[in-house]
C-alpha cells in the first residue's frame, strides 16, 4: 500500500500544472460603420476598419512580463510612444512629406498614455502606388500591458477623422 501510495502521490506531484493567462480583456469603442478586420496586421488583438471611408485601425497588446524578458524597459511613458510609433514611421518613406509630432501625455479612463501623430507616404509594393497616409498612435499602459491603439487613414481626410480616431482611443477600458 506504501508503494501504491507514493506511486500516485508521484504522478500527482509530476502532473502539478500552473495556469498563464494570455491576454487581458479589453473594451474599446467603434463608430458605426467599421467592422471586425482579419487582414490589417498579424498581431493585432482587435483590428476594424471602415472600407467605404478608407479608415483603419488596430488595438496591439504587448505584456510587459514579455518586454522584461526581451530586456526592454522605458523610462517613461513618452519613451514608450516614441519607440512603437518607429515601427509605423520605418515602414514610410523617408522623404519631406514624413511628419513626426512627438507622444504628449493624456489620461485615458484613469489610465496613463501618450498620444502622438504620425503623416508620410507609404509604397503598396503590389501595385508600386504611393499613398499618404495620417496614423493617430496612442498608447495606453496598464499594471501588466502597454496598449498601442493605432488608427489611420488617408492624409487628406486628416481633419475628417482626426476626432474621431481620438474618440476610439479615448474609449478603451481594461477588463478584470
Amino acid at each position: 500500500m506504501f508503494f501504491i501510495a507514493m506511486f500516485f502521490s508521484g504522478i500527482f506531484s509530476a502532473q502539478q500544472m500552473k495556469e498563464y493567462s494570455f491576454g487581458q480583456p479589453f473594451k474599446i469603442s467603434y463608430p458605426a460603420g467599421y467592422v471586425k478586420s482579419y487582414d490589417l496586421n498579424d498581431v493585432a488583438a482587435a483590428q476594424f476598419s471602415s472600407p467605404v471611408n478608407e479608415k483603419y485601425s488596430i488595438v496591439i497588446q504587448t505584456e510587459k512580463d514579455h518586454l522584461t524578458f526581451y530586456q526592454l524597459a522605458f523610462t517613461d511613458l513618452v519613451e514608450a510612444g516614441a519607440y512603437y510609433s518607429k515601427t509605423i514611421k520605418d515602414g514610410l518613406i523617408d522623404d519631406a512629406s514624413l511628419k513626426y509630432i512627438s507622444p504628449k501625455e493624456i489620461k485615458i479612463n484613469g489610465h496613463n498614455a501618450v498620444e502622438s501623430s504620425i503623416e508620410g507616404s507609404f509604397i503598396d509594393e503590389e501595385s508600386g502606388l504611393t499613398t499618404k497616409l495620417v496614423y493617430n498612435v496612442t498608447i495606453v499602459e496598464t499594471t501588466n500591458h502597454y496598449y498601442q491603439i493605432i488608427s489611420w487613414c488617408a492624409a487628406k481626410d486628416k481633419k475628417k477623422y482626426e476626432e474621431e480616431f481620438r474618440k476610439i482611443a479615448s474609449s478603451f477600458k481594461e477588463g478584470q
